[in-house]
């Protein structure tokens, strides 16, 4: 026995709900198509494809998606509100209309995946043109404006086959997502300064002082000038080889 927690298929929800989906509904054509079934039971069939096909949607829904999602339960319910009128209203009164519903569910589920194209991916616009295209066909064949026998003998098989592939190959893993690879990390380029590698660049030394035991005050003196020097008094510069307080010599004395 193993835990079935400890399991990693590795096989995201979606895939499984969308694969299984379509699935069931290539199935349920294939037992409409070959199979004589009570009408009780195929409708109960039908009711366990429905549900599982909502679940699908609201485990795929994303943030956004809520259009998405009420556009197909509108249509989900739409295709149940004619299901009923055929099948069960008014005791089956109306049970020449079964033809119909094969392409009713066909035209519905196009216009569903019109919708999914506008909000998930445009590629979805293929598998709608082919739901609606076969689907006015068959109704057209039904209502003997077109008569194709082969759609009207094999009518459940084709809606088994149209609604059912497309589902089936949109959960293969090759639709998925891959992760994208992540680039091996680099080290920055090293600056390249004068010619040197900055391996090669000698580390700066620590900034050293060379003090001068005999340094007293060195420098050039202070100068003054007039408008700095508060107690300025008419300062001059005397001249070192003129004697002071003498009086200007009279060289006219030496004529």
């Amino acid at each position: 026995m193993f835990n079935s927690t400890e399991l990693d298929l590795r096989v995201p929800k979606v895939t499984i709900l969308l694969g299984s989906w379509g699935l069931l509904i290539f199935l349920g054509g294939v037992i409409n198509q070959w199979f004589n079934l009570s009408a009780d039971f195929t409708l109960l069939l039908w009711v366990g494809i429905t549900v599982l096909g909502i679940a699908a949607q609201l485990v795929t829904m994303v943030k956004g998606l809520g259009f998405n999602l009420g556009i197909w339960a509108g249509l989900m319910v739409a295709g149940w509100l004619f299901t009923y009128y055929v099948v069960k209203f008014d005791n089956g009164a109306h049970i020449d209309l079964f033809g119909d519903l094969s392409g009713v569910w066909l035209v519905l589920l196009g216009i569903g995946y019109i919708a999914t194209a506008f909000q998930v991916d445009k590629r979805f616009l293929i598998v709608a043109g082919v739901h609606l295209l076969v689907g006015a066909l068959l109704e057209l064949s039904s209502r003997q404006v077109v008569s194709i026998t082969f759609l009207d003998t094999y009518s459940p098989l084709i809606f088994g086959l149209v609604g059912g592939i497309p589902l089936i190959v949109a959960a293969l893993p090759v639709w998925l997502e891959k992760p994208e690879a992540k680039a091996p990390e680099t080290p920055p380029a090293k600056a390249n300064i004068h010619g040197q590698n900055q391996d090669q660049l000698q580390p700066l030394r620590p900034a050293q002082n060379y003090p001068n035991p005999n340094y007293q005050n060195q420098g050039y003196p202070q100068q003054t000038y007039q408008g700095q020097n508060p107690n300025y008094q008419n300062q001059s510069y005397p001249n070192p080889n003129y004697p002071p307080n003498q009086p200007n010599q009279n060289y006219s004395d030496r004529r």
